[in-house]
């Protein structure tokens, strides 16, 4: 129901309520960009406005039904104010990284208005050399990552000088003033349509089952039994203590960052015939092995390519790029596993726990708007 706007599911609803529930689960997402010089704050004003008629997410405020039981649906927020996300300030001090960082991490401490939209853009001013910074604030229940790199797409000029080229943005969405009633109405009979979209996939999901009882009994059910124990595994309550990292854990926390190599990178991904994201990957899942679970057991390194790969997943990537880096990694190094590598699972055995795995792995993929 347009009228209404649309209704939070899956990822972003899990999103929302897991940081409304607690402040220690607060699903911020923050980008810092550099800019080699402080921009004309009128036309970066003018760059964010196009942006949230591209990109009308950004315009959208959570409204909730009579109960307030159901997810929040997300419509186009009828008092809208740019001048209310969109913000300027400068560095009290010499503008060093350490302050930048300092201030990105007060920017992501502070909750959101959840009757406004789930974002806000801070022009930094007043870095070491001349230099700015945007900081860019969004809640994790609007923006995965693919929404992120469209925001970025429309924000940031490629050129000093506006592309004459560029599309037109459109005209501003219709705001929607929907009354709490009228949005309960809506989450029925979205609940009713899932219901019976569901019903429909059960009934050919059951037809698919018989079918295959009959043409080949024991791979279909071998593939049954194994869904069925890893969502059983996903969805079991721990019995045992909880990681210090989830009991020990506060509210606040800081921001450090690391220089990445980007040009070395670069070269050693061409070499490997794959992109910088694939070989950044690799080399994190690599820092963690020899740095953390060397100590542990072979089933222990399996288990946590296994992890990466459905953390890999849910954050937006494709799973899909770690076989095929580790294939390409084995053909480069002449099928043979480096002395380096000894105490970690073959190539080859990697390749094929990888993509025995990749059906669990897809299932955790943020469903697409």
């Amino acid at each position: 129901m347009s009228g209404t706007g649309r209704q939070l599911t899956g990822w972003d609803a899990a999103t929302w309520r897991t940081s409304a529930g607690s402040p220690h689960l607060r699903s911020t997402v923050v980008a810092l960009v550099l800019l080699d010089s402080e921009p004309d704050w009128e036309r970066l004003r003018d760059r964010v406005e196009r942006l949230t008629r591209m990109v009308p997410v950004l315009r959208q405020r959570p409204i909730r039904g009579v109960f307030g039981v159901a997810s929040p649906r997300l419509a186009v927020d009828p008092d809208f104010d740019l001048s209310l996300h969109l913000r300027r300030m400068r560095l009290a001090g010499a503008g060093t990284w350490d302050e930048l960082l300092d201030e990105a991490r007060r920017v992501s401490l502070t909750d959101f208005d959840r009757d406004r939209p789930l974002w806000e853009l801070v022009l930094v001013e007043g870095l070491e050399g001349g230099r700015a910074a945007l900081l860019l604030k969004l809640h994790h229940a609007i923006a995965d990552g693919q929404a992120t790199v469209l925001i970025g797409l429309n924000l940031v000029e490629l050129t000093a000088s506006p592309n004459p080229d560029e599309a037109e943005a459109p005209e501003a969405p219709n705001p929607v003033d929907a009354g709490a009633p009228e949005v309960s109405l809506a989450d029925i009979v979205d609940n009713m349509r899932r219901g019976l979209g569901a019903g429909q996939r059960v009934g050919e999901a059951m037809v698919a089952l018989a079918r295959g009882t009959l043409t080949d009994p024991v791979a279909t059910w071998t593939s049954v039994l194994g869904t069925l124990a890893s969502v059983g595994r996903f969805t079991a309550v721990p019995d045992g203590p909880l990681s210090p990292l989830m009991t020990e854990r506060g509210t606040t926390y800081h921001f450090a960052a690391f220089d990445l190599p980007f040009t070395s990178l670069r070269g050693a991904a061409k070499q490997r015939d794959c992109s910088v994201n694939d070989a950044f990957m690799a080399a994190v899942g690599l820092g963690a092995q020899f740095g953390i679970l060397l100590p542990f057991s072979r089933s222990h390194e399996s288990e946590s390519d296994r992890l990466g790969l459905i953390f890999m997943a849910r954050a937006g990537y494709n799973p899909e790029a770690a076989p095929a880096f580790w294939s390409r990694f084995g053909k480069g190094n002449g099928g043979k596993t480096p002395e380096f590598f000894s105490t970690h699972p073959a190539d080859a055995t990697r390749v094929a726990q990888l993509r025995k795995w990749m059906p669990e792995a897809k299932a955790q993929m943020p469903k697409k708007p």
